[in-house]
């Protein structure tokens, strides 16, 4: 089974995804901004100073600097995650291939159950426990998949 491709910095649409989504959070960060700006300062008519700039400057990186920590960690939690779903999957379909071989094998056998019917159906019972640990992996990691928050754009100052 040829093995699925994981979401990744490696990957450019989804790393080209990931910044546009960025930049379209911090660009809701500057608007509102500015909007608090414009109600704090007033309107334009009052010349701004170079305290009034120096402070939006401190303001902006500082939103920017602590939102962007967020939005990696998010998306390192998210690779992570997607990572973990993608592990789990590997291997279920062949397993189960595997499991409706060997049913057709035992149903395809003639007369009673020999000696190598019974260790056919042990080994189905046995794979059918694996198969069924690996599916309550794959829902695990889809739970911690979906339970993931991203951050939230910060206020306005």
């Amino acid at each position: 089974m040829p093995e699925t491709a994981k979401p990744h910095w490696s990957d450019p649409d989804w790393v080209q995804t990931e910044i546009l989504s960025s930049l379209s959070m911090i660009l809701s960060v500057l608007q509102s901004i500015h909007q608090q700006q414009l109600v704090e300062y007033g309107s334009r008519d009052r010349a701004v100073t170079k305290s009034d700039l120096e402070h939006t400057e401190r303001t902006i990186m500082s939103a920017i600097s602590d939102f962007a920590t967020k939005q990696k960690q998010f998306n390192d939690r998210q690779a992570a995650a997607i990572d973990g779903a993608v592990d789990s999957v590997q291997g279920i379909v062949s397993d189960i291939q595997t499991l409706n071989d060997k049913i057709t094998e035992l149903q395809n056998s003639t007369g009673g159950v020999t000696p190598e019917d019974q260790a056919l159906i042990n080994d189905l019972e046995t794979q059918g426990d694996a198969l069924a640990t690996k599916a309550e992996a794959v829902q695990a990691a889809l739970a911690t998949l979906d339970a993931q928050t991203p951050p939230v754009v910060p206020p306005a100052p």
